[in-house]
């Protein structure tokens, strides 16, 4: 008779960093600080900044914190 015995993940602790769940290429509704939202792309996520770069479509480009 064999068991068998599922090791449980580590829970994460003050030096876990999860991942932002942001990706280049995705698009993103970005809330500028003038109230309005905007269709943008992801070209670049910096996760230890926890922000992203964010292109428009008139090329401007903005960073956001997520």
């Amino acid at each position: 008779m064999s068991t068998t015995t599922e090791e449980s993940p580590a829970a994460p602790d003050s030096t876990t960093k999860e991942r932002s769940g942001f990706s280049e290429g995705e698009d993103v509704l970005f809330q500028h600080k003038d109230g309005r939202f905007y269709l943008g792309t992801i070209v670049e996520v910096d996760l230890v900044a926890e922000q992203c770069l964010i292109k428009f479509g008139d090329n401007t480009e903005s960073w956001s914190s997520f």
